[in-house]
């Protein structure tokens, strides 16, 4: 989903993630990946306010859903700064009462790089 276009049609305002991916893993475990693309720099305090903006519209369309993971991800262009790689350490997304690590990764990578981003 296109975050961009979803936020304003739902009536959603402020910080919003890239795009946001529904996934199913066999069964009923419904992944969410709320994804954010920087090709320079990284601003962590910017780029975690718009994942957690995009968990939470997730939560929001999936609510009733049970087994819903969310794993927010920040694929990058260029290096992260150990500032901004130590602030997005400690910049957790909430999402049902648990705290999510951000996983970065490289833009570029020719091979799984979704796949690795999100654990398998």
């Amino acid at each position: 989903m296109d975050a961009d276009s979803a936020f304003p049609a739902h009536g959603v305002k402020g910080a919003c993630c890239d795009f946001i991916l529904f996934l199913s893993r066999g069964g009923r475990v419904l992944t969410v990946a709320p994804i954010e693309l920087k090709s320079g720099g990284v601003d962590a305090s910017k780029a975690v306010a718009q994942l957690r903006a995009g968990a939470a519209f997730a939560d929001r369309l999936s609510r009733g859903e049970d087994g819903v993971e969310c794993q927010p991800i920040l694929f990058h262009g260029k290096s992260i700064h150990r500032t901004q790689r130590a602030a997005l350490a400690r910049g957790k997304v909430n999402f049902r009462g648990r705290k999510i690590t951000i996983k970065t990764a490289r833009c570029g990578r020719k091979t799984r790089n979704l796949a690795n981003a999100l654990g398998g």
